[in-house]
């Protein structure tokens, strides 16, 4: 499976080479989020003082002072500034790079110091447990093999061979 960002960033940390085993969860890669940190302090401040705001508005509200109106805004806002904390600890999450899977880390496309982008590979994993083999054969050989048929699988370069079943036939030529 080929691993991309969810955004937009400058990488940071690669702890991962090619050829590690990585765990489910496991962070493969990080990207710069000093603005979000900054962002997440500011609104951290601002929530603090329209916390303060809403409680003291809405002591005053059950005690028939002020309007209503003003006891709405006060709860907006504090109400906003608790979403927009929400998605900066999102985007914050979303800088980290995990594998989805146990696996082999096959290839890393990128390097500390460049821009990762939404959608475009930076590592790619693979899962051992959900490998398969996928054949070409010559059109001689139609109706010769029916899913679960045994099939024996040679591997040059490793010396290996393995034995499996068919699990699927397309049906296109």
């Amino acid at each position: 499976v080929l691993i991309s960002a969810e955004n937009m960033g400058a990488i940071q940390q690669i702890p991962v080479q090619e050829g590690y085993q990585v765990a489910k969860g496991q962070l493969i890669l990080s990207m710069d989020i000093e603005l979000f940190e900054r962002t997440l302090d500011r609104l951290t401040t601002d929530l603090a003082l329209a916390t303060t705001m809403f409680e003291k508005q809405s002591n005053l509200w059950e005690q028939n002072i002020g309007t209503e109106v003003q006891y709405l805004e006060a709860k907006n806002r504090k109400e906003s500034l608790e979403n927009e904390i929400a998605n900066v600890k999102t985007q914050i999450s979303k800088s980290q790079v995990r594998a989805p899977f146990p696996g082999t880390v096959e290839e890393v496309f990128v390097r500390v110091g460049e821009m990762a982008q939404p959608g475009t590979p930076l590592v790619r994993i693979v899962n051992h447990r959900d490998m398969y083999v996928k054949a070409d054969l010559s059109e001689s050989y139609i109706g010769n093999f029916k899913k679960g048929d045994m099939a024996v699988v040679f591997f040059p370069s490793l010396d290996k061979t393995i034995e499996s079943r068919i699990t699927s036939i397309g049906q296109v030529i």
